[in-house]
């Protein structure tokens, strides 16, 4: 004889949300990089593109020698880009920079090859920002890095070409206006959705059903379905 435990299993609905917690600085160890996926984003972008700013979370640093791209670029970076951008169309500038809260490095190779690197975008910001003023059309390979090698620097990697947006004033709430739920009405959503039969919940039976090894087990099924009456034969007849 076995003993089989039956579980009830009531599913609901419900939103899944991913938290990303960022490291504060002040003492805080940054996350090696060799054992975190980093994020490879292909973007296709037009001049006038409506989503402007466009903020993409990704994650800086890596292994590789950021020097070894081009003498002026500095951190360590990704093997690979973590955004190429296929950029189309005719802007004045667009300008490209991560926010974060730790100390990363930027590099974008350019259409033709060549690179541009930033490290910190001035001596009040350690985040890097760079900007291409009338840029050609072509793609554009971003890599994200960090000042220390095999670190994990999470932020926001950012395009824009408005002017009043910037690594100095951007602020990231600010950009969705959603007034707030009352906190009435939130206690009440909380209250019925505690109350609601489909809240998830998993209940084991109170006493364990026994099923003998080699015993059968038996159950009547029903299943029924609609049949539109136009697709029932009968002969001599017409269903409608």
């Amino acid at each position: 004889m076995k003993k089989v435990s039956a579980l009830i299993l009531f599913l609901s609905i419900g939103i899944l949300s991913t938290a990303v917690t960022f490291a504060q600085s002040g003492g805080q160890t940054i996350p090696p990089a060799e054992d975190a996926p980093v994020a490879l984003i292909t973007l296709n972008l037009e001049a006038g593109f409506p989503l402007d700013p466009m903020i993409l979370s990704v994650n800086g640093g890596g292994e590789v020698d950021a020097s070894t791209l081009d003498e002026g670029c500095a951190g360590y970076i990704n093997q690979d880009p973590v955004v190429t951008l296929n950029w189309s169309g005719q802007a004045d500038f667009v300008e490209v920079f991560f926010y974060s809260d730790h100390d990363p490095t930027l590099v974008i190779q350019m259409p033709d090859g060549g690179y541009a690197c930033n490290d910190d975008a001035n001596d009040l910001l350690l985040d890097p920002s760079i900007q291409a003023n009338n840029p050609p059309t072509g793609q554009y390979k971003i890599w994200v890095g960090s000042y220390a090698p095999e670190q994990l620097i999470p932020g926001f990697l950012v395009l824009t070409t408005k002017p009043d947006v910037n690594i100095g004033t951007l602020d990231i709430g600010g950009l969705v206006k959603r007034e707030p739920i009352a906190e009435d009405e939130l206690e009440q959503h909380e209250a019925n959705t505690a109350q609601s039969p489909t809240k998830a919940v998993i209940e084991p039976m109170e006493e364990a059903v026994e099923i003998a090894a080699a015993e059968p087990i038996r159950a009547n099924l029903s299943v029924s379905r609609a049949v539109a009456a136009f697709g029932i034969s009968v002969p001599d007849q017409l269903c409608n």
